[in-house]
């Protein structure tokens, strides 16, 4: 079977991705189960003015600082005092903002 990235997929696409790669060794599969056993997103996106905005991912979560830091330093013209910071939380994209 090919190889291929599960990330970004929703179960749906995964298992009829799957299913479309076993169905070349074996015509008769129609039928699969997935199952999430482990979810790990731990990505954030830095659009502030650091040396290297964009989205960073963490094998675990990091503080803000180390966050900023990894994006390339705040860069000079940066109002570190002035920012209101945003982060996601649940499933359902709610903010919770803090100052």
């Amino acid at each position: 079977m090919e190889e291929f990235t599960a990330a970004g997929l929703t179960i749906n696409q995964l298992r009829e991705k799957i299913i479309e790669q076993m169905t070349l060794y074996n015509k008769v599969i129609t039928q699969l189960s997935v199952v999430v056993l482990e979810y790990g997103s731990n990505q954030v996106y830095v659009t502030w003015q650091v040396g290297a905005p964009g989205k960073y991912s963490f094998e675990d979560m990091q503080n803000l600082w180390n966050i900023i830091l990894e994006a390339g330093d705040p860069l000079e013209t940066a109002l570190c005092s002035k920012r209101k910071l945003s982060k996601r939380e649940g499933s359902r994209g709610q903010k919770s903002k803090a100052r």
